[in-house]
């Protein structure tokens, strides 16, 4: 895959991450290793490399090959090697490598048995070093979105989400594609944007997680890492791109729907300092959410087949918090489920059982001791402290176990006070 394989760069400082238990490596281009070796899985390794910054500082002229850059990058190749060309190379061959440009930061995720860790590494020197999309699979890539856009504009669905993305975010960046975006997507301004993404290494932090062979490791990581230039860093961002606008807004619109069903989503959305706690406390806001409108609007008022709450708090951002429930429902239902929802997170502010919070943290300690087997787990925690050192994993269940209805409780009275409530509906055309 390699035409010219690259002069090997060096490992020039080692030290040790007690939080995490493993190696820390400096290479001599300025980028950072974490190497974390296990006996969870006898042949997987994992690989997760993150950095801040990301396609938010870009300029307004870039926005619609920002817009379309996740769909470009799913018909991509790695130098002269076309999308088709690269899965037969790989036919036989257990390991990925895969690109993820957010709006604050950049992502590579990858995944190998342990006899096709240089597979993995040369995937990862040729996506920083040659990611590709030629002509005729950027063609074919407008040409797939242009049909699948055509079909998704007939369905209630893709125009609910239309509507959510244009009531949350005021950035154009975060609405949903439109033919119009996907003709005026460019290629070669689309790879200028990739190449821009990855062209200082000293950004990132490489961790490696699973059955690794420190001494193999360390050979691949000079040949296939420590080599990758440096560049420009890219460590701004425009959080006016990415951020849930401010306020509280109901939105109903209507669409022709052979079935009638309305749709309707309830985010509430804030800034709550990010730390393990407070991390911890989001996640069981949305479990607690969940457990009580499954029974009041499935089974109670038999609104709905299908409806649950998530609630997450972000590493980055100044509007870090957001408590979502989206649904269908019988266009009757309506206005009691949209009161129930509401009196429910009202309710939530004073009242959180011992019960309820309890079944939460049984589940959220059973995932913990499951994940502490696990490779990607532990690559993913030891990541996203790269990006902020601010640790989520090794105190989860001293955090959860500590955590009380009072810390609930003060989460979503904080969130409400903030009156960012924002409702979003879409009715059938009568």
């Amino acid at each position: 895959m390699i035409p010219n394989l690259p002069k090997p760069g060096k490992i020039v400082g080692e030290s040790y991450d007690s939080l995490y238990n493993a190696e820390k490596w400096v290479l001599s281009n300025g980028a950072t290793v974490l190497v974390k070796p296990t006996d969870f899985d006898d042949d997987q390794i994992v690989l997760v490399a993150a950095a801040n910054g990301g396609t938010s500082a870009l300029p307004d002229s870039e926005t619609e090959n920002i817009m379309y850059l996740p769909n470009a990058m799913a018909f991509s190749g790695l130098g002269e090697y076309g999308n088709s060309d690269l899965q037969k190379y790989m036919a036989g061959r257990q390991a990925s490598v895969n690109l993820g440009l957010g709006a604050a930061t950049r992502t590579i995720s990858g995944n190998c048995v342990v006899k096709d860790l240089q597979t993995m590494m040369e995937l990862l020197y040729m996506t920083f070093t040659a990611f590709n999309i030629n002509e005729s699979d950027f063609a074919a890539g407008q040409e797939l979105n242009r049909g699948l856009l055509h079909n998704q504009e007939a369905m209630p669905m893709f125009h609910f989400q239309k509507a959510v993305s244009k009531n949350i975010y005021d950035s154009p960046r975060n609405q949903l594609l439109s033919l119009g975006v996907i003709d005026a997507a460019d290629r070669q301004g689309i790879l200028n944007i990739i190449h821009d993404q990855l062209a200082d290494v000293q950004d990132f932090t490489f961790v490696f997680t699973g059955k690794i062979n420190t001494d193999s490791l360390r050979r691949y990581v000079e040949q296939y890492i420590a080599p990758i230039p440096k560049g420009k860093s890219l460590a701004g961002v425009n959080e006016a791109e990415f951020s849930v606008k401010p306020g509280a807004l109901t939105d109903i619109s209507t669409f022709k729907m052979d079935t009638p069903q309305t749709y309707a989503a309830v985010i509430l959305s804030g800034s709550i300092p990010y730390n393990a706690r407070n991390s911890f406390v989001a996640s069981m806001a949305g479990q607690v959410l969940t457990a009580r409108l499954l029974k009041q609007i499935r089974e109670d008022m038999g609104a709905t087949y299908s409806v649950g709450a998530y609630c997450r708090l972000n590493r980055q951002g100044t509007v870090n918090a957001m408590l979502q429930t989206a649904l269908p429902m019988k266009p009757e239902t309506k206005d009691a489920v949209l009161a129930a929802i509401a009196a429910q997170l009202e309710d939530m502010a004073v009242n959180i059982s011992d019960a309820e919070l309890a079944k939460v943290k049984e589940f959220m300690l059973k995932s913990q001791t499951e994940n502490e087997r696990k490779n990607g787990p532990w690559a993913g925690a030891m990541s996203g402290y790269s990006l902020r050192p601010v640790d989520t994993f090794i105190c989860a269940k001293e955090t959860i176990t500590g955590i009380t209805p009072s810390d609930i409780k003060a989460f979503i009275k904080e969130l409400l006070k903030q009156n960012n409530y924002k409702v979003i509906v879409l009715d059938p055309e009568m």
